[in-house]
């Protein structure tokens, strides 16, 4: 008996190593694919870490490897902190995320005042997305600097529309946090979220955050070798996307979320609150087939489990953090490169899930008619509304164009890059830089004629 006792506890460990040894394999394969140095995954369950493992290295020249308590940028996962913040002062009675902005912020162009809290959290102000995010210093004071610099061409379609992913709601939204509380929007995040989730490593400010340990962050062509990034492309507006952590701080925000606000035994976020982030409030139309987008958080249905996920891009990295709720579970991934590793989130939630339903078949491409093919083509933009877009594709546009044999692609300079339909007004397209096929979208206005193009959480008018 005790023999046997001692096998047991001998297996137990090596058990444990098996559980995540096809994680392992392939997070190494899909770094191989797309030539990123390296990346940190962890794994929570039950409200602990299970797996924390980094791959790689942290930089290229030195061949530094990379490590599992390194600092690194969030970039846009640095929203949910701006959502939780206000969304508190919200439930405190401080904000009404109905009432316009105008409020908050006196002086603001007549349009852009009418806007609200819960448009601009839920991504649905009609705000074209170039936040000005660029290799200058950000800081507190600079917020609300900013936030004065937007005009009412700030617009690219109306407030209530349609979902499209904009920065500068969250930088208003932090401009706002910090008036309201009368406080700078960094001490605000601190004392709410930092402070009481012991997220001890969790800063706005470069200079701190290279004080710890830290991983570079890498450019290059795609498909090229990395190189490091230089200056460093990992500063951006504070409440959009300014935030750097570790995987240990990152985890005690997962553990809160998922326990109704509480951490440690103590009530750190009113439970309201997390339920109100969590809630779709507008379909986000592409990335993934029937997802919503609640307060700084997107929610969907991953195999029969539902998910409440934000994820970050700057030029040289990427984040992914995904919770399950429901089974106390959640997947954080950094890769420094730009480059999604969407094959390991899989992974990685497979190793930690149960009752998954089985893996969805890939879509299959259908026909498309000369008549479907003539809605769609044609040229999609941000530009605003007071702007013609004759002449050009302006605002980051895009322009949709027939091909030789009837279907349709997306036309960027000389380069075509081919749309597979795969549902009424949904396609799939190969772009660089991701593992996978991206989910396109055509929304249809209420006259029922195509509207908008929706790629990549963006919309863009048809003009």
């Amino acid at each position: 008996m005790l023999a046997a006792l001692l096998a047991l506890l001998c297996l137990r460990p090596l058990a444990a190593q098996d559980r995540f040894a096809d994680l392992a394999r392939v997070v190494t394969a899909e770094l191989d694919q797309t030539r990123t140095p390296g990346a940190i995954v962890a794994v929570i369950e039950q409200d602990k870490i299970v797996y924390l493992h980094a791959f790689g290295v942290a930089n290229v020249e030195t061949g530094q490897p990379l490590t599992p308590d390194m600092t690194f940028p969030l970039a846009s996962m640095t929203k949910m902190y701006t959502a939780t913040a206000l969304v508190s002062l919200a439930e405190e009675g401080k904000v009404d995320l109905q009432a316009p902005i105008g409020t908050y912020l006196p002086g603001l162009p007549a349009r852009l005042a009418t806007v609200t809290p819960h448009q601009m959290l839920s991504h649905t102000a009609g705000f074209r997305d170039d936040a000005g995010i660029s290799n200058r210093g950000y800081d507190d004071s600079t917020i609300d600097e900013q936030v004065r610099a937007y005009t009412d061409s700030i617009f690219f379609t109306d407030p209530g529309v349609v979902f499209s992913y904009a920065n500068q709601g969250f930088n208003i939204s932090g401009d706002i946090v910090a008036k309201v509380s009368g406080r700078r929007y960094s001490q605000v995040i601190q004392e709410r979220i930092f402070t009481p989730l012991g997220m001890s490593r969790s800063t706005f400010t470069l200079a701190t955050a290279v004080t710890f340990p830290f991983s570079q962050t890498h450019g290059g062509a795609n498909g090229q070798a990395p190189v490091v990034t230089r200056p460093m492309a990992a500063q951006a507006p504070w409440p959009v996307g300014g935030m750097f952590s570790t995987m240990t701080d990152l985890s005690h925000y997962a553990v809160m979320f998922m326990n109704d606000g509480k951490y440690d035994g103590k009530q750190v976020i009113a439970a309201n609150v997390v339920k109100r982030m969590a809630t779709g409030n507008a379909p986000m139309h592409s990335q993934v087939e029937g997802g919503q987008y609640g307060y700084g958080l997107e929610t969907l249905q991953w195999r029969g489990v539902h998910l409440v996920e934000h994820g970050g891009t700057l030029a040289g990295s990427a984040t992914d953090f995904v919770m399950v709720p429901s089974q106390h579970a959640a997947v954080i991934v950094f890769a420094n490169r730009q480059s999604h590793l969407t094959r390991t989130v899989d992974a990685a939630l497979e190793s930690v899930l149960t009752g998954l339903g089985p893996k969805p078949a890939a879509p299959k491409p259908m026909t498309l008619t000369a008549d479907e093919a003539a809605e769609y083509v044609g040229r999609y933009s941000q530009a605003s509304m007071n702007i013609s877009a004759q002449g050009g594709v302006p605002g980051g546009g895009q322009e949709v164009v027939r091909t030789d044999d009837g279907g349709i692609a997306f036309k960027n300079g000389n380069t075509i890059v081919p749309l597979t339909k795969t549902a009424k007004d949904v396609f799939l397209v190969q772009q660089p830089g991701f593992t996978d096929p991206l989910r396109v979208e055509f929304v249809r206005g209420a006259d029922g004629k195509v509207a908008f193009l929706h790629h990549r959480l963006r919309a863009q008018r048809k003009t």
